[in-house]
């Protein structure tokens, strides 16, 4: 590797995004409840099964819900990168790489402490339009479908309004190592806040 390419290696940031964020619509994790309680009526209905077979089911299916959720909740993604360019939010997926928002498309940078890693709020700068409740309701719609994963549109990136801004939980980093990393990247005239 050479000196050109050590450079450019070192002048980048990645990070572990926690939580449902990165994959799911805001809500969208509540599908599998939603998805296995449906399940489990049409099996009820259908099926005529007996008492006994009804309550297992009935385990299993909430087992199933409860596992999906907690699985999503908790889990991580590689899905944060930061480098002299800007900040990439997303994951690569096979319709689209992640989102890029370049220095000068953001206004501030406020960083704060959160359960197992901290959150880290991007404001952008004025004139960004946010989202309509339409459009979260279309996504969350999309879930229900097959395959309808791969076309939703996740919370990580989408603008949410009043400031327009980005949220990303990102998990075992502290919100001190993540400002010194991003102001190690950032212009300096980007104001970066740490919270306790």
């Amino acid at each position: 590797m050479g000196e050109s390419e050590r450079a450019v290696t070192a002048a980048r940031y990645s990070a572990l995004v926690r939580g449902p964020s990165a994959s799911f619509p805001r809500g969208g994790v509540w599908i599998f409840p939603v998805i296995y309680s449906v399940m489990y009526l049409i099996l009820l209905v259908a099926a005529g099964f007996p008492l006994w077979m009804n309550i297992v089911t009935l385990v299993f299916f909430g087992a199933s819900a409860v596992y999906a959720v907690r699985r999503f909740t908790r889990g991580t993604t590689r899905a944060f990168a930061a480098d002299d360019r800007g900040i990439w939010l997303g994951k690569k997926t096979a319709q689209a790489g992640p989102l890029r928002l370049g220095w000068e498309q953001i206004r501030q940078l406020t960083i704060s402490s959160y359960p197992h890693g901290s959150m880290l709020e991007i404001l952008l700068a004025s004139g960004t339009p946010a989202p309509g409740r339409l459009r979260q309701a279309a996504s969350l719609a999309l879930l229900s479908q097959p395959l309808g994963i791969r076309k939703v549109r996740p919370e990580l990136v989408t603008v949410l309004p009043d400031p327009p801004r980005y949220r990303v939980p990102l998990a075992d980093v502290t919100p001190d190592e993540l400002g010194a990393a991003l102001s190690a990247l950032a212009p300096a005239v980007l104001p970066i806040e740490t919270l306790p």
